[in-house]
């Protein structure tokens, strides 16, 4: 009977060590990754941008603002020296993919609906005209 206990306790002891092994490969990895600067998103700098207009109706079209939480991304795509006034002409508060700032990743913004809809087919135009004049190119 003893030699049977043997293995029982020997069992035991491996899920306990199991245990405590998955234990410290938790803290482990919740200090390593605070070491690498990855920490939460409520940390994060948030810009807001929800005061920068003095009125809740775009101009343009008519439509109450809304207020929506956008992410600051940096492209390489370069619309011309034109896109400064098509934007301010027909999408000046789409509010999206247009916000720059040195620290903050995540703006908090007040947009038009149906200026993101101009937005949304003008660079679907755009990308369409482009398309073609790679085609031709070729």
């Amino acid at each position: 009977m003893i030699g049977v206990a043997e293995p029982v306790f020997a069992i035991a002891n491996i899920d306990v060590t199991l245990r405590a092994m998955r234990t410290i490969g938790l803290l482990l990895s919740i200090v390593l990754l605070g070491a690498c600067g990855i920490s939460p998103k409520s940390s994060e700098t948030v810009l807001d941008l929800r005061t920068s207009y003095d009125f809740d109706i775009c101009p343009l079209h008519n439509s109450r603002l809304e207020e929506g939480v956008e992410p600051i991304e940096y492209s390489h795509i370069s619309f011309g020296y034109e896109y400064s006034g098509i934007r301010k002409r027909l999408f000046p508060l789409a509010n999206i993919g247009d916000i720059t700032h040195k620290e903050a990743r995540t703006a908090l913004v007040l947009y038009c609906p149906e200026c993101r809809k101009a937005k949304e087919k003008w660079l679907m135009e755009w990308n369409e005209k482009e398309c073609k004049k790679e085609r031709n190119s070729e």
